[in-house]
């Protein structure tokens, strides 16, 4: 089996919604990664202060990362 290497560092993105966006927050160097009242109308992703939120701090340090907050719409 031959194994494929990539020449560059990853590019990872990640995506909040803007009304609970806690890595987000702090990956932008905005305080704490917490929202007391985190909003969205997409139930599963409802999470203001993620119980593992340091194990996805180094990962992100390490490559070139991009956060980004999505505002999410009902129609």
């Amino acid at each position: 089996m031959e194994l494929d290497v990539i020449d560059h560092v990853p590019r990872m993105v990640g995506i909040q919604a803007s009304g609970a966006a806690p890595m987000v927050k702090y990956w932008r160097g905005l305080g704490e990664a917490k929202i007391d009242n985190p909003r969205t109308i997409a139930s599963a992703i409802r999470i203001g202060k993620p119980v593992n939120w340091f194990r996805l701090i180094e990962p992100l340090s390490t490559v070139t990362a991009l956060s980004l907050r999505l505002v999410m719409m009902k129609y």
